[in-house]
């Protein structure tokens, strides 16, 4: 069976001694081209650090990961920067898009860093694709809550990635914007064939998954 992203008995501890925390206790995830995954648990549960071991920005304790068929731990280094930017799309709870920038300046910068070609026209077809072609010149202090993370989905899915990693995307938004943004990741998994993981506390976002896990002290206790 394919699977983009695999991860298997995944550890991650921090600390020593009395301050010793075991984040994640051997949690095991593997989702497929297409496949809108949502991860759920209580604060502290593990959630955040997952998906920040799944996005390579911190190093598992112990553990497998698989990433579009590349064992990442295993044999000689991997350049994780590289694989982040040509590999992963990160969407945030509060779309962190950079103030400065306009909407269609934050989703080129991306493509820039990985000095893809035709960006400027990339550009503007996802932001098309996204329903924000007509804010492309506004700064983020400009646009509303649910504007903003669609301009963050679109920077997300700037250099074509295996898989998007959305950390409670909807958090900031009220229930109708949050069910938009969770309609069009399903969209985009669907279209794209992308792999979506979102990170969420609730339950009414989770109606367009394809399976859902729900984690607990850095266990996996439910899945569905």
């Amino acid at each position: 069976m394919e699977y983009v992203i695999q991860a298997e008995q995944l550890v991650k501890v921090y600390g020593q001694g009395p301050t010793r925390v075991e984040a994640l206790q051997g949690v095991d995830v593997s989702v497929r081209p297409g496949e809108l995954f949502a991860i759920m648990g209580p604060s502290g549960s593990g959630k955040s650090t997952l998906l920040h071991v799944l996005g390579l920005t911190t190093e598992p304790t112990a553990g497998c990961l698989i990433l579009d068929g590349e064992d990442l731990y295993r044999g000689r280094p991997r350049n994780f920067q590289r694989l982040r930017r040509e590999k992963i799309g990160f969407v945030f709870q509060s779309a962190n898009l950079i103030p400065f920038l306009t909407a269609s300046e934050n989703v080129l910068l991306p493509m820039e860093l990985a000095a893809r070609r035709r960006a400027p026209e990339r550009v503007g077809e996802l932001l098309d694709y996204l329903g924000v072609a007509d804010r492309a010149d506004k700064l983020p202090e400009q646009l509303s809550g649910g504007e903003k993370q669609r301009v963050a989905i679109a920077r997300a899915l700037a250099n074509e990635p295996k898989v998007i990693l959305a950390d409670e995307p909807t958090a900031a938004l009220d229930t109708e914007r949050g069910l938009s943004v969770m309609r069009l990741l399903r969209q985009i998994s669907n279209e794209h064939r992308t792999a979506i993981l979102v990170v969420t506390h609730d339950e009414r976002m989770i109606s367009e998954a394809d399976r859902v896990i729900h984690l607990s002290d850095g266990r996996v206790v439910d899945t569905g």
